[in-house]
């Protein structure tokens, strides 16, 4: 049994292979497979910092990575991978306007990835994916909201978010409310690609069918202040 206050948390077991075992092949014989010890397969102390980076790296790709800068530089995203019934959102942020606080929910696209683009006549893939999303925000909104007041409880009982992030701290107080339309980010490009004669209608197409709620930002660290400030 556990003691009252110990923390508990759930590893899949893809990331704690070890990276640096030499032969990774399993004999097989008479149909029998031969596993021998395989706790040595794993990594099971967080000692072996460099190894688990190792083993982790094979899972990130160019979003991945661009999430992670994105939320580096936005103190007020307060979820990640939030899973709602079939769908799984990349992260959910705080954003004060005169509605009140407000938590907004973001999905985020590298820029070569062909969900943000459809031949004629037809509309990019991510744009369903969205719809999609806000059906599922709108159809449990009143228990993830109360959700995400129990984890606001949390927050302000834990020692040290407050000093750490003050701005954040004071936004747990307001009123809130989900938003129910997601945002899309689409990220990993320069200026002649933005701008480029074949991405343009499909730009066009994303801009109409989501309004403002799709943001074209070269680098993550520039969705700082629209995931923050943008008033609703």
């Amino acid at each position: 049994s556990w003691q009252v206050g110990t923390i508990l948390g759930e590893v899949h077991y893809k990331y704690l292979l070890r990276p640096d075992i030499a032969n990774k092949y399993v004999k097989v014989v008479d149909g029998k497979a031969n596993l021998g010890d395989t706790m040595n397969w794993f990594l099971t102390d967080l000692s072996e910092i460099d190894n688990l980076k190792g083993a982790a790296e094979p899972y990130a790709g160019d979003e991945k990575k661009g999430v992670h800068n994105i939320l580096r530089w936005s103190p007020n995203v307060l979820d990640v991978e939030i899973a709602l019934p079939s769908v799984r959102l990349d992260f959910a942020a705080l954003r004060d306007s005169s509605k009140g606080v407000r938590i907004v929910f973001f999905e985020v696209k590298h820029f070569k990835n062909k969900e943000l683009r459809a031949g004629d006549g037809r509309l990019p893939q991510v744009v369903s994916q969205i719809e999609r999303y806000e059906r599922k925000l709108r159809e449990h909104r009143l228990a993830i909201e109360k959700s995400y007041r129990r984890v606001f409880r949390n927050f302000r009982d834990l020692k040290g978010l407050d000093e750490r992030h003050p701005r954040r701290h004071i936004m747990l107080d307001g009123s809130l409310r989900i938003e129910e339309k997601p945002e899309l980010i689409v990220f990993g490009f320069d200026g002649d690609q933005k701008d480029g004669k074949h991405w343009k209608p499909h730009r066009e197409k994303l801009e109409e069918q989501l309004k403002r709620r799709v943001q074209f930002k070269g680098e993550p660290r520039d969705t700082m202040r629209i995931v923050r400030t943008r008033s609703l």
